[in-house]
């Protein structure tokens, strides 16, 4: 564990004294709290069909100020998530073996890496609120949102308590999300920001859990190899699961959205 979990220096990025912590530590604090984030998961399901059981008979709250500043500090952790974590990825895709690096091992791993991936976990517990206010406000809640919010949860949780070098390219997930909140604070601050700028965010989505899937099954074609990898077995083969659902409802989402023909004004 201790060769696993190892921090060494690199020629890519410096650490700030901030982001230097006992990863070691964090991960046997979060070993004692899985029960918990299940229990939170769960809670959430429940109070999302709760709530929205609450607003029916009730008018929506008007919050849109408070929306522009909550989308803009979303956006704002996702921009620097994104620019601390992705040197470490990039520098071991751009390596031989690219995927390989990427997927399995953890060489050169850096401090900021660590740091904001488990930032990028905590934040998951954060955008939970996402769901909250779009009951407060009364819109449309898709099975692909709460889906998503309930397993993403989860699996970013044991992606680093198991520390998955795999998880490491949660830098995707950060990078469309400033473009995501970014677009929702121009809505929120009353802009009409062309339909194309959602069109482009939700392809870069899938393109997303496209990457994700590919890197999955470079592991499969890894093991098969009998190469050495970090990655925990059990994990990795629970986590397609949900990876796999979410890019269907996204899919479903994305045709439904984008190519089902509209209904005429004559109807």
């Amino acid at each position: 564990m201790k060769k696993v979990l190892r921090e060494t220096p690199t020629d890519y990025i410096t650490a700030y004294d901030f982001e230097v912590f006992d990863v070691p530590k964090t991960i046997s604090v979060m070993q004692g709290l899985k029960s918990l984030v299940f229990g939170i998961s769960g809670l959430y399901l429940i109070l999302t069909f709760v709530g929205r059981k609450f607003m029916e008979s009730r008018p929506p709250f008007q919050i849109s100020s408070f929306m522009v500043w909550w989308n803009v500090l979303n956006a704002l952790f996702a921009f620097v998530a994104t620019i601390r974590a992705a040197p470490e990825v990039l520098h071991l895709a751009l390596k031989p073996d690219g995927v390989y690096n990427v997927v399995c091992k953890l060489d050169g791993h850096s401090y900021a890496t660590s740091f904001w991936w488990l930032m990028f976990v905590l934040s998951k517990f954060v955008e939970l609120g996402d769901t909250a206010f779009i009951i407060m406000r009364k819109q449309p809640l898709s099975i692909l949102h709460w889906w998503h919010h309930s397993t993403t949860l989860l699996i970013t949780w044991y992606s680093f308590e198991l520390y998955d070098p795999m998880w490491r390219t949660f830098v995707l997930n950060t990078s469309v999300h400033f473009f995501m909140y970014t677009y929702y604070t121009l809505k929120a601050m009353g802009f009409k920001v062309s339909r194309k700028i959602a069109f482009c965010i939700t392809t870069v989505q899938m393109l997303q859990v496209l990457i994700l899937l590919y890197l999955h099954f470079s592991w499969v074609n890894f093991r098969y190899q009998g190469l050495q990898c970090h990655r925990h077995v059990g994990f990795a083969i629970v986590q397609f699961f949900p990876v796999t659902i979410f890019g269907v409802l996204l899919l479903n989402f994305f045709f439904r959205s984008y190519f089902h023909p509209r209904k005429s004004k004559l109807n």
